[in-house]
């Protein structure tokens, strides 16, 4: 007659618990183990900025200011001039960082030897 048990090991608890029982090859221990837990990670919500967590301040700033652009009209060219201004500061940031990733990246590449990292994405045709 064969012997049809399984070999010694952790196996799920047959009682029907959420833990594992040690199986000595021939019967159940009362050595326990908890189940291996599967921790998966929870995409944080994305921040929401000073106007979003505001609204009612949001509305009483930009309703004071259609108030003054109708009061003023001078105004309105400052703050196309403000606005345009802040744009190309966040502009040349967002440019620079961008410059610094690449570099950080080729500078990466040259350090492991990646022809990569001395002429970039694009390698003349006698250096491939």
């Amino acid at each position: 007659m064969t012997n049809n048990t399984p070999p010694a090991g952790w196996y799920p608890d047959p009682t029907g618990a959420a833990q594992q029982r040690y199986w000595d090859g021939q019967q159940w221990t009362e050595a326990l183990a908890a189940p291996t837990v599967v921790h998966v990670p929870v995409a944080a919500p994305p921040a929401k900025d000073w106007f979003q967590r505001h609204p009612g301040w949001t509305t009483l700033i930009v309703f004071w200011i259609a108030c003054m652009i109708w009061q003023w009209e001078w105004l309105v060219p400052v703050i196309a001039i403000v606005a345009a201004t802040v744009w190309t500061i966040r502009w040349i940031e967002r440019r620079n960082n961008r410059l610094a990733a690449d570099a950080d990246r080729q500078n990466k590449l040259a350090a492991l030897g990646d022809k990569r990292g001395i002429f970039g994405d694009y390698p003349p045709a006698d250096a491939a």
